[in-house]
């Protein structure tokens, strides 16, 4: 599952609610380029032996799952490179920011992943309010007795949305030193 269908999942949309295409640009405009050190997460293998296959990334959203220099759908997956620029092959990462390597290493290596990280709550939010615009066009209806109220799907799905936004990642974070005096 990629993250295209994450937030159709979340705004609980159907394919003729929305299209993969405007998901896709909403996703595009929600994400941000990462460039970061993997943290390795060592593997006992045997009496005092230790390898590294899986590593982790500090995520600032969710990645698009795939393997290395591919797509999943239409969004790059990006690339690792090691401590002298060369690419790396023959990985994949998960939406949580796990990779893993295939091949073990048995020293502590640094590697870097160039990647796109995705803000899904934004983005499910931004999608949610194109469905509620398309939603005005309804209207309330009271024949003798008879009472319809079509309008109320504007409200639940701009609740919805505003349940996403309060969710969203921050665009901007300030650091502060604490070793300082």
């Amino acid at each position: 599952m990629g993250l295209i269908d994450d937030v159709r999942d979340n705004a609980n949309a159907s394919a003729s609610d929305v299209t993969d295409a405007a998901i896709q640009r909403e996703l595009e405009r929600c994400r941000r380029m990462v460039r970061a050190r993997l943290e390795w997460i060592p593997t006992q293998v045997g009496a005092g032996s230790v390898e590294y296959r899986v590593a982790y990334v500090k995520p600032w959203g969710f990645f698009e799952p795939g393997s290395a220099g591919g797509t999943n759908g239409t969004l790059n997956v990006g690339t690792i490179r090691n401590a002298v620029g060369s690419v790396v092959a023959g990985w994949d990462i998960d939406r949580d920011g796990y990779v893993n390597l295939g091949t073990a290493l048995t020293s502590g290596s640094a590697y870097t992943l160039h990647t796109w990280s995705y803000d899904v709550n934004a983005a499910s939010a931004a999608v949610l309010r194109a469905m509620a615009a398309e939603q005005t066009r309804q209207y309330d209806v009271d024949m003798s007795g008879d009472k319809g109220t079509r309008s109320q799907k504007y409200d639940k799905i701009m609740d919805l949305a505003r349940y996403y936004e309060a969710r969203r990642l921050p665009r901007h974070v300030s650091w502060a030193r604490t070793d300082e005096a």
